[in-house]
């Protein structure tokens, strides 16, 4: 993850310039050249809620972490096929053969790849959208449920980030929506999607990103950037990146048309021991969430406690140590 940086454009330019960009030829871009052999150190969101573990990207190790938040430890290490630094990574109960799929983006290849959970076999290799290989951008954070996968790409030209739609079956390119820049994805199920970009803009879409503008605008936190949404739909939590662990959590309340209010009331601020939060993700009873704190010399990550109200815990902190740079979780 680079250090913060300013957009070119202001975030209100950016959230009016928000747009769904058409893509016609899906085909076109599943035959683009895929990479046999990969440079992919984990790096992107690996929540494995299936089966009650985390999975936490270790981008400087090149393995994922499988973390038990009811025991507080890491029960197994996984190492992506390839080798490389992963980014983020998520997985998803969509059937297959051995029940479920993990997404990982590999900056340095400039692809995403999905894989069976449980055989480690690639099911697809799937190449950057022609919208963002022309302004340079590269693969960031992944997300997946039953009916699409979601991929969003930063370190764009144009100084805006996407968000890429996948179908199930193909893989191919749906459609592609442009936001402020660096933005991460969080939902649940069949929950309203939240992007929360570190360009300074926290929106909501309705599933499969479609319509022409987010639902809602949240922007007067600083630096969100990793997302995670409650199983019930209602909450969505964001990180303040450039923070420094100061005000490292905020809680949203959403709203039953998916509208991201300001910061919930009545949540304490919350102070993490660790520098750089970066990556969410809640427990499958939304009691817990797990924070990842990103950077070279980073080896742990954080588990906080989630009150009745939705409002995260006040120094409830839990440190876990991981590999190298926990990244994605």
């Amino acid at each position: 993850m680079e250090p913060p940086r300013e957009s070119p454009a202001s975030v209100a330019a950016v959230a009016a310039a928000a747009m769904v960009v058409a893509v016609a030829a899906a085909a076109a871009e599943a035959s683009a050249p895929r990479a046999p052999a990969l440079d992919c150190r984990p790096r992107s969101r690996t929540a494995l809620r299936v089966t009650g573990f985390h999975a936490v990207a270790n981008r400087g190790g090149g393995t994922v972490s499988l973390v038990d938040p009811d025991a507080g430890a890491v029960v197994n290490d996984y190492e992506l096929p390839g080798g490389g630094e992963p980014m983020t990574g998520s997985s998803t109960s969509w059937p297959v053969p051995s029940g479920g799929t993990v997404w990982t983006a590999c900056d340095r290849a400039n692809v995403t790849v999905v894989h069976d959970v449980t055989t480690h076999t690639r099911l697809a290799t799937i190449p950057l959208p022609r919208a963002v290989a022309r302004v340079g951008g590269v693969p960031h954070d992944t997300i997946s449920n039953d009916r699409f996968g979601y991929v969003s790409y930063i370190k764009n030209a144009d100084g805006a980030g996407y968000v890429g739609v996948y179908d199930l079956v193909e893989f191919s390119l749906r459609r592609l929506v442009k936001n402020a820049a660096d933005p991460l994805i969080g939902l649940f199920a069949d929950s309203d999607v939240v992007l929360a970009a570190q360009g300074g803009m926290v929106s909501t879409y309705t599933q499969g990103l479609r319509g022409e503008a987010p639902a809602t605008l949240h922007t007067t936190q600083p630096s969100p950037h990793g997302v995670a949404v409650s199983t019930d739909g209602q909450h969505a939590y964001t990180s303040n990146f450039a923070g420094g662990g100061d005000d490292a959590i905020v809680t949203h309340r959403l709203g039953a048309d998916g509208a991201a209010d300001a910061p919930q009331r009545g949540c304490p601020p919350i102070h993490t021991s660790r520098p750089t939060p970066h990556s969410l993700s809640l427990t499958s009873d939304d009691r817990v969430l797990l924070v990842t704190h990103s950077g070279a010399n980073s080896t742990a990550v954080g588990l906080w406690d989630v009150d009745d109200d939705g409002c995260v815990v006040a120094g409830w902190e839990r440190l876990v140590e991981t590999g190298n740079h926990p990244f994605g979780v």
